[in-house]
């Protein structure tokens, strides 16, 4: 009972604030995400972090951040199953636009490496993936909204193992 005290006051703390700041060079956002659209289907879960590296005017009107992510997706049946676990970086381009800053709006690119672990008969083995672990290439567009200048929902497309993820973003 402590402990949800404990994460109820911090979120409170990070949410009561005014939302006045989209992203900026400050920024270093760490969070959660739940996705869908995985490899059959699957519930994806995993965790983002990315940090602002270029600011405003460097390179366009917007900024670029670099980050890091990790997903697990599990599937299967009572006879056969697969685990997969992605991580993977990328950089994010993230466009500055009008007076309204708690909309985040970005693209990007990655490059991750997605291990594949099969548990069952050779019989029920699907689609040749037992031998898929490598390298691979994402492309993403996603949107933040920020409810205070630490606390942010994010929906987003691509990279990784989902097709569509949802998370929560903590500034640090």
């Amino acid at each position: 009972m402590k402990t949800l005290l404990a994460i109820a006051a911090v979120l409170t703390i990070y949410v009561a604030q005014p939302a006045q700041a989209q992203y900026s060079m400050n920024s270093f956002l760490i969070g959660p995400t739940i996705g869908v659209g995985g490899w059959g289907g699957s519930l994806v879960i995993g965790a983002n972090g990315e940090k602002a590296i270029i600011e405003a005017g460097k390179v366009g009107p917007g900024m670029i951040g670099l980050g890091a992510r990790v997903d697990y997706a599990s599937y299967g049946d009572a006879y056969w199953s697969y685990n997969i676990i992605a991580f993977g970086v990328f950089a994010q381009y993230h466009m500055q636009f009008g007076e309204d800053h708690k909309w985040d709006p970005y693209a990007g690119i990655g490059l991750g490496y997605e291990h594949w672990g099969y548990s069952g008969s050779e019989s029920t083995l699907l689609y040749g993936y037992a031998g898929a672990s490598g390298v691979y290439t994402a492309f993403d567009a996603g949107i933040r909204y920020y409810f205070s200048p630490n606390f942010a929902a994010r929906a987003q497309l691509g990279f990784g193992l989902a097709l569509l993820s949802l998370g929560v973003d903590l500034g640090l």
